[in-house]
């Protein structure tokens, strides 16, 4: 028996990047979490959600925080996308990649040094 290659479909290549992501909003209403992509592609990030958090069809808001290498500075991609699709086995959501822009902050350490 023959067996025949299985073709990706996916339109992105995913690649396998544990970043922190922050949720900012979901729903339009304010929020904060703290989670961690399992990968990232051109089209959207999967998120390890445990305590599952974001559900399918939901608008979501948040920040993909970017190792910069950098002392006393950070960047973050700023995204807005929705969830659409959650796995139960993974404790994972998907969330779209729709709109995004790069922002440049004062790192965490750094500002609470300032203090």
């Amino acid at each position: 028996m023959l067996s025949h290659p299985v073709s990706e479909k996916r339109r992105s290549k995913r690649y396998e990047l544990r970043l922190p992501v922050e949720i900012v909003q979901i729903a339009g209403q304010p929020a904060k979490a703290y989670l961690n992509s399992v990968n990232i592609s051109a089209r959207g990030v999967l998120v390890s959600d445990p305590d599952a958090l974001l559900h399918k069809g939901q608008q979501v808001e948040y920040l993909v925080h970017l190792p910069t290498g950098e002392e006393g500075v950070e960047v973050a991609v700023h995204c807005l996308g929705t969830v659409v699709r959650r796995d139960a086995a993974r404790r994972s959501a998907a969330v779209t990649l729709q709109r995004y822009d790069f922002v440049r902050m004062p790192s965490q350490s750094a500002a609470a040094g300032a203090r």
